[in-house]
């Protein structure tokens, strides 16, 4: 197909720079947000009015960016095509875990597999050794940030590729695709990417793009609990303290040291899943020790959170001057329960992967999506490669073509759904 050639080329030129353009933005997600409904950080509403405003530049249709800081529009389906809706999301935010201001893409054009330093942080490489995809991007323009900051192809390949699709499909109108919903999220690195998301606006299968390599779908993510255990003991002077003290920070201590050393983040990979103490707080009168459990499977996760239980009681065990809590909530469940109902969803997203000439690799997501809340609401939505490598790191990475790539399958998948 003519058409079909024409956006590839297309989509590998237009990539580059519009992914420059939007890394640029400072769109950090805050880890103590001041609004409830809206983003965390004023960055991320100036991306979502940029790509308001490059949507209706293309001409899309039903363009809106609501109160929440959900930003929607539609591409219309091809003339004579009918078919079931479909819809791709992205998030504009990037993690807190490293600084986003002052953001500094570099393009370093024709890689040839050597290492790449980076020229505000000379202490910094990137290579082949702690970053093998990049064996498979030789001759590729490698985009990097300059060694202060993440780069923010998570989420901004994903927004960029999606933009680009739109770009493409609104240029070449004999592409064969139905209609298709675009959704731009914010806050989805602090859990809160679907909060106040409206879903009559989204059809019933979805993909978000936020994944890693252009052949991958992830159907399947870990159950996620949080946790806060709090312990509650006696203070007093401590010179006069015996038979009356009852030290709550030694409780909490005894607590976290009790955790099962071979269920940690740090020791553990595949499918199994694990107990990570993050935070802990307070003084000799009240700790709260505050974290969360991961697993694939919902039986492991109740069976952590019992031995939680068990070790808060173990620690307060015996003197009654001590009282001990534990508050738990879901956070997100594993997407394989309901998109195994679904297989139409991931079998049309294998085939285009497929034809865009890679072969299709299903993955595991040790973490969450916008996809994996989303799919336990009625919009079933696995999750496609973005292209983003050593995401929430300096060193992050992506290239252009594997962007290209990444947005040659959203284009494929398209016309899969329509039955081309």
């Amino acid at each position: 197909m003519e058409d079909l050639e024409k956006v590839k080329e297309f989509l590998l030129e237009d990539l580059p720079a519009r992914f420059v353009r939007y890394a640029r933005v400072y769109t950090t997600a805050s880890l103590a947000p001041k609004e409830t409904n809206g983003p965390s950080s004023k960055g991320q509403w100036k991306l979502l009015e940029m790509l308001k405003s490059e949507l209706l530049e293309l001409g899309l249709k039903q363009v809106e960016l609501d109160e929440n800081g959900y930003l929607y529009a539609v591409v219309p389906p091809t003339r004579g095509i009918k078919c079931e809706d479909i819809g791709f999301l992205a998030h504009v935010d990037t993690s807190p875990d490293q600084s986003g201001r002052f953001v500094k893409p570099r393009l370093i054009k024709d890689y040839d597999g050597s290492p790449i330093s980076y020229p505000d942080n000379p202490e910094l490489e990137l290579t082949t050794a702690n970053s093998p995809q990049l064996k498979n991007c030789l001759g590729h323009t490698i985009i990097t940030a300059s060694g202060k900051t993440l780069l923010g192809a998570d989420d901004k390949a994903g927004v960029a590729e999606i933009m680009s699709v739109a770009a493409a499909l609104m240029k070449f109108k004999k592409i064969p695709h139905g209609k298709i919903v675009l959704c731009f999220t914010r806050d989805e690195e602090i859990g809160c990417g679907v909060n106040h998301i409206n879903l009559e606006r989204l059809p019933t299968y979805c993909y978000t793009v936020d994944g890693a390599s252009p052949n991958e779908l992830e159907d399947e993510c870990f159950t996620a609990w949080g946790f806060r255990a709090v312990f509650k003991g006696f203070t007093t002077h401590p010179g006069y303290a015996k038979g009356k003290l009852a030290n709550a920070l030694k409780a909490a201590a005894a607590f976290v040291d009790g955790l099962p050393p071979d269920e940690s983040p740090e020791r553990t990979g595949g499918t199994k899943g694990f107990i990570h103490p993050m935070h802990m707080d307070g003084t000799t009168d009240e700790m709260v020790v505050s974290g969360i459990i991961r697993d694939f499977k919902s039986a492991n996760c109740k069976r952590r959170i019992a031995k939680l239980e068990e070790l808060g009681r173990l620690a307060t065990e015996g003197d009654p001057r001590f009282s001990f809590h534990l508050e738990t909530r879901l956070q997100y469940q594993n997407m394989k329960e309901l998109l195994k109902d679904h297989p139409r969803v991931t079998d049309h997203a294998l085939a285009a992967i497929k034809r865009s000439g890679l072969t299709p690799k299903r993955e595991r997501i040790r973490g969450g999506t916008d996809g994996s809340r989303l799919t336990f609401q009625g919009k079933y939505t696995p999750n496609l490669g973005s292209g983003a490598y050593m995401i929430h790191s300096k060193l992050e990475w992506t290239s252009d073509k594997t962007m290209a790539k990444c947005a040659e399958v959203i284009v494929n998948l398209a016309m899969q759904w329509a039955g081309h």
